[in-house]
């Protein structure tokens, strides 16, 4: 009897690790912390988004620890292709992410790329692949990109957007977008480590241009780096494990999942967390964030987490036998 419940335990640990769904849903509950985090910093320690961009990139390079445990073999000319462009446009949509949530606040520019990511990986999908969502995938996915354009949309009732934070909230969507298509078109041709391993050096290559950045070198050259070996520079570290850890996860989603577009588009949970974070923190703590309510954000916030939750029971129905 003890063997075959030691037997159904692990059959049942080893189908939780291989749904994708699960997996996905702890990734987005990890990066709610790393939003938190990362708009604390880019608000109050490190004014420059193309160094957040660059330290975040730079520590990319750790993941040559993993090495021992990839394949021997070598990864052909356009995969290699894939999984550096995959690399190379994360970092750059970090880039722009840390320019708008800089600038505006996390409950506006998260679920607006959200939203918006989505729709071109979809796009992406179909031209290339011929790529089709049906049934529950296709519902769950509209009623999610819905529920994220309409938390974004909330924001824009609280006060002014410029061109310049949409500008760079668009074209982080789109760079995300470009990042997630390519590293599922590596995880189809090669191991999972393989493909982790050479999209983060991907990503280590990107970061290296920044330092043609003026501000870059300014901040190494200036008092301004004695921030990384106090309180700060431990947070950001402790923020960066914790985003490589969520990032290794959502690679994994990724490369077990069959549609690439909806591990995106169920971000719209992160958001919903970042909402309930920010207004928690709002009343207990507004020096780290603040969120401003009224009746008709509430409102549409409400909404949003509605269509949120309803696109995710469409996802998860056939997964987990709802």
């Amino acid at each position: 009897m003890g063997f075959l419940r030691l037997k159904r335990y692990n059959e049942y640990m080893m189908s939780l690790v291989q749904n994708w769904f699960l997996i996905t849903i702890a990734v987005y509950v990890l990066h709610t912390v790393n939003v938190v985090i990362d708009k604390f910093l880019l608000g109050r320690r490190i004014d420059r988004a193309s160094v957040y961009a660059f330290l975040s990139g730079i520590l990319s390079v750790f993941v040559l620890v993993l090495l021992p445990y990839a394949s021997s073999a070598f990864p052909s000319g356009v995969v290699v292709g894939y999984s550096l462009l995959a690399g190379f446009a994360f970092v750059f949509a970090l880039y722009f992410y840390s320019y708008a949530i800089q600038h505006d606040d996390a409950s506006r520019v998260a679920p607006l790329i959200g939203g918006i990511a989505p729709l071109f990986v979809v796009w992406f999908s179909w031209l290339l692949w011929s790529e089709k969502l049906n049934g529950n995938d296709l519902s769950g996915f509209l009623l999610l990109a819905g529920g994220m354009i309409v938390l974004a949309l909330s924001g824009f009732l609280k006060d002014s957007y410029t061109l310049k934070e949409f500008g760079a909230t668009l074209v982080s969507a789109f760079l995300f977008a470009v990042s997630y298509f390519f590293a599922k078109a590596t995880f189809n041709e090669v191991l999972f480590i393989d493909g982790v391993i050479w999209i983060r050096m991907g990503a280590f290559f990107a970061s290296l241009l920044f330092l043609a950045s003026p501000a870059v070198r300014n901040f190494f050259r200036s008092e301004q780096k004695n921030l990384l070996w106090g309180s700060t520079g431990a947070l950001l570290l402790g923020n960066k494990l914790l985003g490589a850890l969520a990032l290794l996860f959502l690679n994994y989603a990724i490369a077990l999942a069959p549609h690439v577009g909806i591990v995106n588009a169920l971000q719209g949970i992160e958001f919903v967390l970042v909402f309930c974070a920010a207004t928690a923190l709002s009343h207990w703590y507004p020096a780290i964030l603040e969120e401003k309510l009224t009746v008709p954000v509430l409102a549409l916030k409400t909404i949003a987490i509605l269509l949120v939750g309803i696109g995710v029971f469409f996802i998860a129905r056939p997964l987990i036998h709802i």
